[in-house]
């Protein structure tokens, strides 16, 4: 218990007597600065306080940070984004891979995209901590969109498999066939939504993939790629140059009919 006397003398402390108080009450970060507290609890805040300040300040030195550290304290308590982080690592899940839009998103996905999408917006603002960005990188978070999609195609290709013959759905898939489906039908998402780098594009058809594969029907699924609209834009003017030649042709024909025609009527007029 600290006296009151104590209590009353906390400004003249020295730092040193600080943070032996702290060491003896035990953990420090135990110490809250609560609205209903007992006079300890106060004083043993307010101690917890001045310490911090003094930290700021640059007054500690490297052994009184490391002792406090050692006894639980955390120079800044409030590490915005660390309970959304918690709730995705604690999912065991890819962060990466966690939808965080999609309007059918509910339940435990629903929640761990608002998580996601939470994350994001503090990063976006400068305001997450680097353990913080570190910590979600490690776990699958990719911060930067443009590089979207790269894990999932490292995938593909370690599989040793040519993405073109990868089944998005089909019967008796193994389990393993099931999962690289699922991992290029997210890729063709990506790339439908625009957020594919054009490296990630060109590596993927480098490896087989086919963005505009056709159904059943015949009828195209998914946008052309670049290389296919210039091919497209290559045979159409390659047909209207064919066209323009057969159309001289027909018109020379014509007018040669036609000036047999008239030489026709002159002869028969002069008759």
């Amino acid at each position: 218990m600290v006296n009151n006397k104590q209590n009353g003398r906390k400004k003249g402390l020295s730092i040193d007597e600080k943070i032996q108080i702290l060491v003896n009450h035990g953990d420090i970060s135990s110490i809250k600065n609560r609205k209903k507290a007992t006079d300890e609890e106060k004083f043993l805040a307010s101690i917890k306080h001045s310490l911090k300040v003094a930290y700021k300040e640059g007054k500690l030195t490297a052994r009184q940070i490391e002792l406090l550290e050692e006894h639980g304290m955390t120079w800044k308590e409030r590490v915005r984004g660390k309970k959304s982080l918690q709730i995705l690592i604690e999912a065991n899940v890819d962060i990466g891979e966690v939808g965080q839009t999609e309007k059918s998103l509910t339940g435990e996905k629903g929640k761990l995209g608002r998580a996601k999408h939470y994350l994001r917006v503090l990063y976006n603002r400068g305001e997450l901590s680097e353990d913080i960005i570190r910590e979600a990188k490690e776990h699958g978070m990719v911060w930067d969109r443009v590089t979207r999609g790269e894990k999932a195609l490292k995938y593909l290709i370690d599989s040793g498999k040519n993405i073109a013959d990868i089944q998005i759905r089909g019967e008796n898939l193994t389990e393993e066939e099931r999962k690289l489906g699922e991992i290029k039908h997210y890729l063709k998402r990506l790339y439908r939504e625009g957020k594919l780098s054009e490296d990630i594009v060109r590596q993927a058809e480098e490896h087989g993939m086919i963005w505009n594969e056709r159904d059943k029907k015949g009828k195209r699924k998914n946008k052309s790629t670049l290389e296919e609209l210039k091919r497209e834009k290559e045979e159409l003017e390659d047909k209207e140059e064919r066209a323009k030649i057969l159309l001289g042709e027909v018109e020379r024909q014509a007018r040669e009919e036609g000036a047999s025609q008239d030489k026709d009527m002159l002869d028969g007029e002069e008759r």
